[in-house]
C-alpha cells in the first residue's frame, strides 16, 4: 500500500496551488475566461508595482521554502533537504516563468526568478532556525521522561 502523505506534503500542494492561481491571474486564456464569464470579482493584487512586486516575490516563496524543507528533511540529511528545497522551490519558479513567457497577460522575469530564489532561501533559513530551536528542547523531553520511567 503507498504510504500516506503527511500533513506537510499536503499544505504544500495546497499553497502551491493557490500560489499557481495567483501567478496566472489575471489571463484572458483557460480557466481564468471562465472567472470572467461567472463574473466572480478579484482584486488585482499583481499590480504593476515594482516595490510591490519585489515584496510579493520574496514574500510568497518563504512559505514553499518551509514546507520543502519539512519535507525534504524527512528523509535527507540537514545539507541534503536544503539543497533539494532550495533547487525544487527556484525550479517551481523557473517553472512558473517559463509558463508567464507565452501568457500574453503576464511578463516572465529573470528577477522574479531571482526573488523567489530569495523568498525559498528565507524560508529555508527559517525551517533551518525552528528546527535548531525545537531540536534540544524535544531532546530534554525524551531524555526526562525516559529517565522517569
Amino acid at each position: 500500500a503507498p504510504a500516506k502523505k503527511s500533513r506537510a506534503v499536503w499544505i504544500f500542494y495546497t499553497y502551491l496551488g493557490v500560489m499557481l492561481a495567483g501567478c496566472f491571474y489575471p489571463a484572458r486564456t483557460g480557466i481564468f475566461t471562465l472567472r470572467t464569464k461567472f463574473n466572480i470579482p478579484m482584486y488585482d493584487w499583481m499590480a504593476p508595482a515594482p516595490l510591490q512586486d519585489i515584496v510579493i516575490n520574496l514574500l510568497m516563496y518563504i512559505p514553499v521554502g518551509i514546507l520543502l524543507m519539512v519535507i525534504a528533511r524527512k528523509r535527507a540529511s540537514l545539507q541534503g533537504a536544503i539543497f533539494r528545497a532550495i533547487l525544487l522551490g527556484t525550479g517551481i519558479s523557473v517553472g512558473v516563468e517559463f509558463v508567464q513567457y507565452f501568457i500574453t497577460d503576464r511578463v516572465s522575469s529573470a528577477l522574479d526568478v531571482a526573488l523567489n530564489f530569495g523568498g525559498t532561501s528565507i524560508g529555508v533559513l527559517v525551517a533551518v532556525v525552528l528546527e535548531k530551536l525545537t531540536r534540544p528542547r524535544d531532546a530534554r523531553i525524551t531524555s526526562s521522561s525516559s529517565s522517569q520511567d
